[in-house]
């Protein structure tokens, strides 16, 4: 590979942009939300595509003299109000004169580095298809967008901005799921539905119409909800039984891929299945920089500490007096902000950029939301805990290092704090490769005998997960949080 050369992999579309970097030996990711201030925040149309990459590049400290070539996913999104003229072959040729157009689903394929076989589920429809099947490298199967474009994903959103005025809290709207009573009439009608066919769209119109602004504490949300999902979930895994067997690797990616809901669901048919903490728009820029490879010769990238690869703010990390100090704090029923190495890619807390708390507290995720969350009475807490102790406590019979899949809680009661209404908990099991996070659940369980941890992301409403220490203090000094621990840097009130 060329010395002193770089591989850019960018995605700017309606929400989630990212960029990718990668020069031979070092790999980069960052996430424009963390310079925004705004979760999930894409550039707005007036921002010319110069302006966009050179706003990335200034982040990662990459001269643009040494791109060796851009990789653009869903080029769609490129067309700004400021752009006059579009030239696939001219495109950022003032940056880089090698420039590559990307297919989106392509791209979410992509990012997970050795599967050769992908479903791709978007949330929101992309104006050609929904969903893609992936084999050999090769797409071999598509659904295009449903008549009305209602997806899963779309069905929800539509109910997120409802709701809360955004469609980005679909999400959110999805935890409402363990609430609701499956409408028996319209799962009958909708359950036998093809997906290329629009039952949700139709089930949305015929069954909620009329309660669209209807109260997020309304029976008829619920019912609407748990239906979907159990349509859904009905559905999707008949469509993906026609292309993968049970003992098949392959890649679930897409929006959808965040469903808690269908990957727990998927996961028990499908025992191989891979499903990253990256899949959905905010790992688009990986599966660039992984297509550029193969068009320039290059190797794979080796991602150090995976999946712990934010472009942000390094604050070192804690000594073990440190630790057991933070351990003393949870074991008491304090709220402990914990900031340390870099940040997780991904949506979810993983151990790095989290709140932390003692699940065993009854009335511990009321304390979390009035005094950090602030958010929504009906939304769960996650759990981590210590990988070799997790059937002790869940119902599950896989690790789950992502927080990516739910389980029935054995001792509800005990552990009302990360309990949702349905008996399940979203958790995430930790390894000793996660060295310090892992030690701080030894010293919890230490002190409790408990090897878990109410786990959520440090973050406020609206607000993308803390990346520089900066961030991190203001959530503290902002909250009723008891402790902060940025490296080995603690503040307590």
């Amino acid at each position: 590979m060329p010395q002193n050369k770089t591989l850019l992999g960018i995605h700017v579309g309606p929400h989630d942009a990212n960029l990718s970097v990668y020069d031979g030996k070092k790999f980069q990711y960052y996430k424009y939300e963390r310079e925004a201030q705004i979760k999930r925040f894409s550039p707005p149309k007036e921002m010319t595509h110069k302006q966009i990459v050179e706003n990335f590049l200034k982040q990662t400290n990459t001269n643009s003299t040494d791109i060796e070539a851009i990789a653009i996913g869903d080029a769609s999104h490129w067309l700004r109000a400021s752009d006059q003229k579009y030239d696939k072959i001219d495109y950022l040729s003032d940056i880089c004169n090698e420039v590559y157009f990307v297919d989106h689903h392509y791209a979410h394929h992509l990012s997970q580095f050795e599967t050769k076989k992908s479903w791709v589920l978007d949330g929101h429809s992309n104006s050609l298809r929904y969903s893609s099947i992936i084999n050999d490298n090769k797409i071999v199967d598509t659904l295009k967008d449903p008549e009305h474009g209602y997806s899963l994903g779309e069905c929800l959103a539509e109910c997120a901005y409802q709701q809360t005025g955004d469609d980005r809290n679909a999400g959110h709207i999805m935890a409402l799921d363990s609430l609701g009573k499956t409408n028996k009439k319209y799962f009958n009608k909708y359950k036998d539905y093809p997906l290329d066919k629009s039952f949700i769209y139709y089930s949305f119109i015929k069954y909620n119409v009329e309660h669209r602004r209807s109260n997020i504490k309304s029976n008829i949300l619920y019912d609407y909800v748990k239906t979907v999902h159990e349509i859904s979930k009905i559905n999707h895994l008949k469509y993906v039984k026609k292309f993968f067997s049970k003992q098949d690797k392959f890649l679930f990616s897409g929006g959808v891929s965040q469903s808690i809901i269908l990957n727990t669901h998927l996961r028990e048919h499908f025992p191989n299945i891979v499903i990253t903490p990256h899949g959905y728009d905010g790992g688009i820029s990986l599966g660039l920089i992984n297509c550029l490879s193969k068009i320039k010769g290059w190797d794979l990238p080796k991602i150090k500490n995976f999946p712990f690869i934010q472009t942000d703010e390094h604050p070192g990390f804690p000594n073990k007096d440190t630790i057991k100090n933070a351990a003393e704090y949870l074991a008491k029923g304090k709220i402990v902000l914990w900031f340390q190495g870099n940040g997780e890619i991904g949506p979810r807390a993983l151990g790095n950029r989290s709140i932390l708390a003692n699940p065993t507290v009854d009335d511990m995720k009321e304390q979390v939301n009035e005094k950090v969350k602030k958010r929504a009475w009906y939304r769960p807490y996650g759990a981590s805990v210590i990988v070799d102790k997790y059937k002790d406590y869940f119902n599950l019979e896989w690790e789950s290092p992502y927080m990516l899949y739910q389980a029935q809680v054995k001792d509800k009661q005990k552990f009302k704090s990360i309990t949702h209404f349905d008996g399940t908990c979203r958790i995430q099991t930790v390894s000793a490769d996660h060295e310090i996070f892992y030690d701080l659940l030894c010293q919890f369980e230490k002190l409790t005998g408990l090897p878990i941890l109410l786990n959520t992301s440090l973050n406020l409403p609206g607000k993308p997960i803390a990346g520089s220490k900066k961030d991190a203090k203001s959530i503290f000094d902002s909250s009723q949080a008891d402790m902060l621990v940025m490296g080995n840097e603690v503040f307590t009130r």
